[in-house]
């Protein structure tokens, strides 16, 4: 099942479903994929502690699993009867709705953590109770029947933007981003960054910068960028003179900004682009320059915490040499090489760039591989499982995500929202612009990138947009500080993650 939903993304991303002669609505086919991931989750992540199952499948666990599959499917099968009624729904639809809102939410709280969970409840209550809030802020009664109707069988709800996106795009960087990482692309950018920066003082730093800037931009994550990099560059720094918590922190912070670096970037990038409307390629023009501003701060930091410090260069032993590098990774720079033609001279479609790079990662590995070593005949289905194992997260904020936007659509909140933050900045954009990051940064504690981007480009953005800031501009502002809830304390994800390759003494100190 694993193989499969990754498998549906490739289909439906190179036309083969239609190419065969189905033909169906983009949201059947939204519904399928999201039920098979519904699905998954109740048979892969426990419903106790622990986002990875390591005994046997509960008999509740396995009910649920053929509930979620067998409400989606029928949602599917059902959707253009369903897709028709806007003020009267036929009762069949209500009763699925009641049975897949309480498992998503469910598979939510698995997945992701209860807060995000409780956000998402949060706002079904708020659609609820929206016709009793004062001023400007009052919304249209919703019945609960239709909310629920709504919120599953709506276009512009569950099965809408988020999830198309998800659906198509971010499951093929995905693929992308595991067929690097399993032929030994995260070892390569590692060592590359190595004979690039540790000849200078401070090296170790240097090299985190350089090699979370490299992994992150594939990876998105930036939990993902610590766990794959921090593991060879936090004891590398440490050993060279850097205090614990001073290591661990520069590779959390490298690591989130990887969401920001062009040509991939992050889920949030791709869902920019669909709230603007724009091709992809414009979003990672637009951020070149900040990021690049974000690595060089960094950058000069981790040299002059160096300089204070009298911190020497790696090694010499410790660095690899430089042409062996080169030799053995040097078919890792076609996939980008390929993102980058395809998506800014040829105009494909992002997530066909995205499976052509994958596909020739594989390809390139089984002829060369890094190091001496190739991917196995079987690589391909590996890699294709590894992302099925990545993306049930991705795929339940999307659908929590779907569930804001949708409670935002039918109680009519969203424009009293953007009335209420220009009210209470006083008209002053400063003030407005000190809000918004301050919601972004609350708004993501605890909760990945895409989740809280998702979040306040529906309800900040149009406010920042009224105070004639240019919507790229509003965008890449919230982006940016999203992404630094990240590391903003108290929950700082990236920061726990950086933590755990530290010795245990090093907190006693």
């Amino acid at each position: 099942l694993l193989v499969i939903l990754p498998c549906g993304t490739i289909f439906e991303s190179a036309d083969l479903l239609r190419k065969a002669g189905f033909v169906f609505y983009p949201e059947q086919f939204f519904a399928v994929v999201f039920g098979l991931a519904g699905t998954l989750v109740y048979l892969a992540v426990p419903a106790g502690k622990g986002r990875q199952r390591t005994g046997p499948i509960p008999w509740y666990d396995i009910m649920a699993a053929v509930v979620t599959l067998a409400a989606w499917i029928y949602i599917a099968v059902n959707y253009p009867r369903f897709s028709e009624f806007s003020t009267g729904f036929p009762i069949s639809g209500v009763v699925v709705a009641f049975v897949v809102i309480p498992l998503l939410l469910e598979g939510l709280r698995r997945t992701s953590g209860m807060g995000i969970t409780l956000v998402a409840f949060g706002f079904i209550v708020l659609a609820l109770v929206s016709h009793l809030l004062p001023g400007t802020m009052t919304g249209r009664q919703v019945n609960l029947d239709r909310l629920f109707y709504y919120l599953t069988c709506d276009s512009t709800a569950i099965l809408g933007m988020p999830l198309k996106i998800i659906a198509t795009i971010v499951v093929s960087f995905m693929i992308f981003g595991e067929a690097l990482s399993l032929t030994g692309g995260a070892s390569f950018f590692t060592d590359f960054a190595m004979v690039a920066m540790g000849k200078y003082r401070g090296g170790p730093a240097k090299i985190s910068v350089v090699s979370s800037a490299l992994f992150g931009t594939i990876s998105g994550s930036a939990v993902a960028n610590v766990v794959a990099d921090g593991i060879v560059t936090i004891p590398l720094m440490k050993q060279s003179g850097y205090r614990p918590h001073v290591a661990a922190a520069i590779e959390a912070v490298a690591s989130t900004g990887g969401q920001l670096m062009p040509p991939v970037m992050g889920v949030a990038a791709f869902l920019m682009a669909e709230f603007l409307q724009i091709p992809y390629a414009d979003v990672c023009i637009a951020a070149i320059v900040p990021s690049l501003l974000y690595y060089g701060a960094l950058f000069i930091e981790a040299d002059l915490e160096a300089g204070r410090l009298g911190l020497a260069r790696v090694p010499k032993e410790k660095i690899p040499p430089t042409l062996p590098v080169l030799k053995s990774g040097w078919f890792f720079s076609v996939p980008f090489l390929i993102l980058i033609v395809g998506i800014f001279w040829l105009n494909y479609a992002v997530e066909a760039c995205a499976l052509y790079a994958a596909l020739i990662v594989v390809v390139l590995s089984l002829i060369f591989g890094y190091k001496g070593k190739r991917l196995p005949i079987k690589g391909g289905i590996e890699v294709l499982r590894a992302t099925g194992a990545s993306v049930l997260q991705i795929y339940m904020i999307g659908a929590a995500a779907g569930i804001v936007i949708g409670v935002l659509n039918i109680s009519g909140l969203g424009f009293g929202l953007t009335i209420s933050l220009i009210h209470a900045a006083g008209g002053s954009l400063i003030l407005l612009l000190v809000l918004a990051a301050a919601v972004c940064i609350i708004l993501g504690m605890g909760m990945p990138t895409g989740a809280v981007y998702i979040l306040v480009a529906t309800l900040v953005a149009p406010a920042l947009i009224q105070m004639k800031i240019p919507p790229m501009s509003a965008h890449l502002f919230l982006l940016f500080y999203g992404v630094l809830s990240a590391i903003t304390p108290p929950v700082a994800v990236a920061a726990f993650a950086a933590a755990s390759p530290l010795q245990r003494k090093s907190w006693s100190r």
